[in-house]
């Protein structure tokens, strides 16, 4: 059942649902994939930071 306003606009709603359907999953999948090549970046940093003692 759709319910309209006495304008017959149901913007928001259509707005509120694209936002929960689509943005909301991407955003999440997009700031793991930044906190993993973060972690990675770090990890990588972490190994050199030891190889230089290592070899000294």
């Amino acid at each position: 059942m759709v319910v309209t306003t006495r304008h017959g606009s149901n913007g928001g709603l259509a707005f509120a649902t694209v936002l929960t359907l689509i943005i909301t999953p991407c955003m999440l999948a997009l700031s793991a994939r930044r906190a993993e090549k973060k972690s990675t970046r770090r990890d990588k940093s972490a190994n050199l930071g030891t190889e230089a003692i290592n070899n000294a």
